[in-house]
Order: structure tokens, then sequence, then C-alpha cells
């Protein structure tokens, strides 16, 4: 499932859904087959549906999204693909339930982008939806396998590391 466009040309009822796996709903009906993706593709704004269980992968590309429905589950998320493209969070969730641990986390930079040692913003949430970002299964930075060591993911040439409720990647001087 792909989004694409502005989020103001979006409107969602509080009590709209939008799931990977309506079995919740509807019994065992799959309605979302293959890896149960959620993309955003060169979306920009406010994604206001409430998102329940049952993708298994999200993708953002092109994009700046924040997740503003009020029921925001992504437990079931266990790979992770964010394109980096600026210096503001691609992803912003400050509410909702997650938890990265055991996750698969694949950053990778837009063309043109030229980051700093300072960092660009990555994620940006809170304290419950940065849940296990230190114990992802695996963390891929602008192609290059990173380890955890001293607080923060690094690989030979990026690092990514949190600041207060923000991920944050940078280049490592």
């Amino acid at each position: 499932m792909t989004f694409t466009g502005r989020g103001s040309n979006l409107t969602f009822a509080a009590d709209s859904y939008v799931t990977g796996n309506s079995q919740m709903f509807r019994g065992s009906e799959q309605f979302v087959g293959g890896d149960q993706t959620l993309a955003f593709d060169g979306f920009t704004g406010n994604f206001g549906a409430n998102i329940n269980k049952g993708f298994t992968r999200l993708v953002v590309a092109d994009s700046n999204v924040s997740f503003t429905g009020s029921q925001l589950v992504l437990n079931s998320v266990s790979a992770w693909e964010i394109e980096v493209a600026s210096d503001t969070a691609e992803l912003t969730f400050d509410h909702g339930k997650n938890n990265f641990k055991d996750d698969a986390l694949t950053l990778t930079l837009a063309d043109g982008a030229t980051l700093d040692t300072d960092g660009w913003d990555v994620i940006s949430g809170t304290e419950t939806s940065l849940t296990g970002w230190d114990k992802f299964s695996s963390v891929n930075l602008a192609g290059e396998a990173a380890t955890f060591a001293n607080g923060e993911w690094a690989s030979d040439s990026y690092r990514l590391f949190r600041d207060g409720n923000i991920l944050k990647l940078a280049t490592i001087a």
C-alpha cells in the first residue's frame, strides 16, 4: 500500500484505519498480501489515519511523513527503510506503540544528499516510540553495515545516534 502526494489532500475520519492485516476486524480475511508494506513515496505532510497491526515493512522515500492518527501501532513492522534527503525528519511519530528491538533498519541517501558531522534528523519521536532503537537486529547506513557501541550505531563512514527524542544520521569526521 503506497501513499504519494500531499497529506493535506487526505481526509480521514477519526475511526479510519489503515491496516496490513484485517484479521482482527473480519475474521481470517487477508487484504494485503506479500510482505505487507506500508510505503510513502513522494509524500509530504500529516498522515491522519489510524495505523493498526499487520504491516511488516515501512518504506519512506522522498517523503516527510508525520503520523497524526490517534491510534498508531507499529509493533508488527520488522523492516524499516528510510531514504534520507534533508535535515528535516523523514518520519515523525510522537505517540503510539512501537519497539525497534530485533527489527532491521536501512537508511539510504537520496541523490545529492550531503550529510554533515552534526547530523540530519531521520526519525523524530518520543521515549515510547523510539523504544529499542539500540537493539535493532541489523542497521545499514548508506550501504554500510553498522554496529552498536558507545551509545550509537556506526559504520566506516556514518553514525546513527539519538539526540533527545530524535534519531540523527551523520558522517564520521
